[in-house]
């Protein structure tokens, strides 16, 4: 439930707290959720969604997209709809624990489930690959994007750098992420086109394999 002294507290120190501060109230805002104690409910909630992602390519259903082409748009309106419904419904109703995990829960996985079914039945057609290309480039470098992304906001946001956390707009933090990630497709696209590998996903990849791995397109070594 929501803790009006606790959400007071994070953001004083994301605010106007040193380094040392934010660092500390980051690590206390998440092992409020990610704790021993909470072990059990990520294996009923989390696991059964890898089992469903490992069931679906076991399957084999985003193959052969064009012959299931009607059951895809169904399941995905469906799924949509579904998710939106759940998603809202805290909102539509009483606030309330339950409501919240359903929403979460249910209603994240229903509408992950819906992009990803319509997404692979837009891939089809080429007239999205200008689309889809820049967003694969992206995922290559997923690990990569994720660091800059965490890096760039923290220097917005809290307090040792420009200290803007809780004093945008909906609307200007919505712009603002959407600018950093145009600049991270551009910059994605560029980057797979001249290296096999992220920065991260190269050392992460030699290091699984203990071994260096090609870096520069166009050499060998």
């Amino acid at each position: 439930m929501y803790d009006k002294e606790a959400a007071g507290k994070s953001i004083l120190a994301y605010q106007s707290g040193s380094f040392s501060e934010v660092t500390a109230q980051r690590f206390s805002d998440w092992y409020k959720n990610n704790n021993p104690g909470s072990l059990i409910f990520y294996l009923i909630t989390i696991l059964p969604l890898f089992l469903i992602g490992a069931g679906t390519a076991k399957m084999q259903l985003f193959e052969d997209i064009q012959s299931k082409k009607r059951k895809i748009v169904f399941s995905g309106v469906a799924l949509a709809f579904s998710g939106l419904l759940l998603k809202a419904y805290p909102y539509l109703s009483s606030k309330t624990i339950m409501a919240d995990y359903a929403q979460d829960i249910f209603g994240g996985a229903m509408l992950a489930a819906a992009y990803a079914l319509l997404i692979a039945l837009a891939s089809e057609y080429k007239m999205f690959d200008w689309f889809f290309a820049p967003l694969e480039a992206a995922g290559r470098l997923s690990i990569s994007n994720y660091l800059f992304q965490s890096t760039v906001s923290s220097m917005i946001f809290y307090s040792y750098g420009l200290g803007f956390y809780g004093k945008v707009s909906i609307f200007t933090g919505t712009m603002l992420a959407t600018g950093i990630y145009i600049f991270q497709l551009a910059v994605s696209r560029w980057w797979v086109g001249k290296f096999y590998y992220g920065p991260v996903e190269w050392l992460w990849r030699s290091a699984t394999y203990m071994k260096m791995q090609r870096f520069i397109r166009g050499n060998r070594s």
